[in-house]
């Protein structure tokens, strides 16, 4: 298998999301092994490259694709951290070492520097998935918060979603744009050394399984009572309260019975939008900041347009370009050619970026 080849435009239909404990990714109208499609050794780029915190989450090899709509990957060292449901990605033959460089196809995931924050708050109540009405605890006329400004959402400590502010209502109340509020995914495990649930029960135990093939990396600290269950064909359940087995676990009552047994062993998925007390950080875009790198193909064309600009090139190829905001506020660009080359393939991503 080579380490790189000359295509940064493979076909990349669809939708994908990923479970960061099993590092598998699950396509939504993907058809991954197919012709032209995604392959083994390829590397997927999550979202868009140059897309900013909000647009891309970082790059990473795919180890085995188990059918059109499931791959696994080497390694998530390169991503972000934050959810990653829905969203679109690209497929391409960039080299294969650079997804697990420390310094490079990475995001940062980082939104801006505390004292940059506009206001730094939390949601009073809960919100629903998809919901486009932020209620939060504070004063956005005080802090003047206007549209346009960012909003990074707190999830859970281990995962950020964001969002855009699009109006105020009043002075703790802001519009947000579509798709709204994002769902959040964390993935548990039922012990292996307890008795199966059966049908009609209404309580389970979740524990964070550390090993495996697909060891949980989520803290069942963050599960709060209103999150959403899903476990086998149990679905449409939520939590009604949690309570401490010991130290990595928690029992869950549910808010309905099981209508299918939950075998030990098996996967829980619980979701919510926002839990009430989770994070909220607004601020300007021009405060956005943060290391953003990225390995994009850049044919002679596009080298040739970035000659004049920022983002001037030294050779066409596979070239590392590293985004980032300094000390006195101002748009930095590096790159660095890792592999200079004619024939380049692109189409996923123009360059210069606009």
């Amino acid at each position: 298998m080579a380490l790189w080849g000359n295509n940064d435009n493979k076909l990349s239909s669809g939708t994908v999301s990923l479970n960061y404990g099993n590092k598998t990714v699950t396509g939504t109208g993907t058809t991954f092994g197919a012709a032209g499609n995604a392959e083994v050794g390829d590397v997927i780029r999550f979202g868009a490259a140059f897309g900013g915190a909000a647009g891309f989450w970082g790059d990473a090899v795919i180890a085995s694709i188990g059918s059109t709509q499931s791959l696994r990957l080497v390694s998530t060292a390169g991503l972000s951290g934050s959810q990653i449901t829905d969203q679109p990605y690209q497929i391409s033959e960039s080299p294969k070492y650079l997804p697990t460089d420390a310094g490079q196809n990475q995001n940062s995931g980082s939104f801006v520097d505390a004292f940059e924050y506009k206001l730094s708050t939390f949601v009073p109540a809960r919100v629903a998935v998809g919901s486009t009405v932020l209620n939060v605890n504070g004063n956005l006329a005080t802090a003047n918060i206007v549209p346009g400004d960012r909003i990074q959402l707190l999830a859970t400590t281990q995962r950020a979603q964001y969002a855009t502010v699009h109006s105020i209502v009043g002075t703790g109340t802001c519009l947000i744009t579509a798709p709204g509020v994002v769902q959040t995914d964390m993935t548990y495990h039922t012990p292996n050394n307890f008795p199966t649930a059966p049908v009609g029960f209404s309580t389970i135990i979740v524990t964070e399984r550390a090993y495996g093939d697909d060891p949980d990396t989520d803290l069942v600290s963050e599960i709060k009572a209103g999150d959403a269950v899903e476990v086998g064909s149990n679905t449409g359940l939520t939590i009604s309260t949690v309570n401490e087995n010991f130290f990595g676990q928690r029992q869950l009552t549910l808010s309905g019975t099981l209508t299918q047994e939950v075998v030990a062993g098996a996967v829980v998925t619980i979701s919510r939008g926002m839990a009430p007390g989770g994070g909220v950080n607004f601020a300007a875009v021009e405060t956005l900041s943060g290391k953003e790198s990225q390995v994009v193909g850049i044919a002679e064309t596009g080298a040739a347009n970035a000659q004049t600009t920022s983002y001037a090139l030294t050779a066409a190829g596979w070239v590392g370009v590293t985004t980032y905001t300094d000390t006195d506020g101002n748009a930095r660009v590096k790159t660095e050619t890792f592999v200079a080359m004619s024939g380049i393939q692109t189409g996923n991503t123009s360059y210069p970026p606009a």
